[in-house]
């Protein structure tokens, strides 16, 4: 980035080196780093903090669009071959939009290795 602003942009071999370190950087790790059990257990209390805590890193699974018509993103997701998830986060729809409402494609199920105490895996999917 530091470079990017220095040069006023990144040419073509730079641009596809910072693409591939942030698609690095955002890539699925399929190796939890706690046991089935306990993912099932940090669930429970709440799924965020399980995510967390039982995975390598930061990934992006699903994406929240930015909008000023977000009834109309909705609507036109699955005609582009996108699952939204089921309703609009929210207040319902008014007249005047003052409140933040929000969707998203359906997060994307991934494959999971869960490591037991024994050091066998468990498969998995998050």
């Amino acid at each position: 980035i530091a470079l990017q602003e220095a040069q006023g942009g990144l040419n073509e071999v730079q641009a596809q080196e910072f693409v591939e370190q942030a698609l690095e950087t955002f890539r699925w790790h399929n190796q939890a780093t706690v046991s089935a059990e306990e993912y099932r257990q940090l669930h429970d209390q709440h799924r965020l903090i399980a995510d967390v805590v039982a995975f390598k890193g930061p990934h992006i699974n699903h994406l929240t669009p930015r909008t000023l018509d977000i009834d109309r993103v909705q609507q036109a997701m699955p005609g582009r071959g996108i699952t939204p998830k089921a309703v609009i986060e929210g207040p319902p729809r008014r007249r005047r939009a003052i409140l933040l409402r929000q969707t998203s494609f359906k997060a994307l199920e991934e494959s999971v290795d869960f490591v037991e105490h024994d050091g066998h895996a468990v498969a998995g999917h998050h």
